[in-house]
């Protein structure tokens, strides 16, 4: 069953920050998605 994940970029994720998100990612900020609830996002 897919979880709610508790950090930073998985909220940003869920607002709809796909940029912020990965100018994060490409920094180095990590956060586990496996298993993450990610319906009904659109990640493009």
């Amino acid at each position: 069953m897919p979880q709610i994940q508790h950090c930073a970029l998985y909220a940003l994720l869920r607002a709809g920050e796909v940029e912020e998100f990965n100018r994060r990612r490409a920094a180095g900020e990590t956060c586990e998605l496996r298993g993450a609830d990610l319906s009904r996002l659109d990640l493009r």
